[in-house]
């Protein structure tokens, strides 16, 4: 007979999968609850989580490019690990460097047309949200 889990516990698992750095099976050690059983869970919610994570890597690169942030504080605005931004700006070919009081260089190269069309959604997106702020702080 398989054991039945709460709703509220299995979203609580995939949410804690996704916004920190734990694996399937740290989590199945932690919850003592077998890592195929998560598995299952987050990979039904797969879609979803590469679509946040498409989201963040979007608005990091947006970031990036559109401010002086460096990329530890873009990777800490988009709650993603440093490294993993990294590796998203360098497969712009952004190079970074430091000038004597810390202003950086930006010498952007090449960008793939997805990763254009993300960045042209998430700025729509933006607009939109400023647009509803607004809205809402009017009333």
């Amino acid at each position: 007979m398989s054991k039945r889990y709460s709703k509220e516990l299995i979203k609580e698992i995939k949410e804690e999968f996704k916004t920190s750095s734990l694996s399937i099976r740290q989590l199945s050690e932690k919850y003592e609850i077998p890592h195929a059983t998560i598995g299952r869970w987050v990979h039904n919610s797969h879609k979803i989580i590469r679509q946040d994570k498409a989201k963040a890597k979007a608005k990091a690169i947006e970031l990036y490019q559109n401010t002086d942030l460096t990329m530890k504080e873009v990777s800490e605005a988009v709650n993603v690990k440093l490294g993993t931004v990294g590796c998203w700006l360098t497969g712009l070919r952004v190079k970074e460097s430091k000038g004597a009081k810390g202003a950086k260089n930006n010498n952007l190269k090449l960008i793939t047309y997805e990763q254009k069309e993300i960045i042209k959604e998430q700025k729509e997106i933006i607009k939109l949200l400023k647009n509803e702020i607004e809205r809402l702080s009017n009333r």
